[in-house]
């Protein structure tokens, strides 16, 4: 249970990121050089699917072992 609320939320602090660096990134290319800022998507996405793949590890190897001593 835990490992799917901590991925629950993690996930949608990644929306939150995700949605805050594309409004800047529109603002930016429409003349507001304030919303302007550096932020490498590439890499941000790669450290979620990492982090996305040991959620999911740690949920079937959980899921796996509750089946295995019912």
């Amino acid at each position: 249970m835990a490992t799917a609320l901590v991925a629950t939320v993690d996930h949608r602090q990644k929306w939150e990121v995700e949605f805050a660096a594309q409004e800047a990134a529109w603002f930016c290319a429409h003349g507001r050089p304030s919303s302007c800022r550096d932020f490498d998507e590439v890499a941000y996405e790669k450290r979620w699917e990492e982090r996305e793949l040991v959620y999911r590890v740690a949920f079937l190897t959980l899921a796996a072992s509750a089946s295995y001593s019912s």
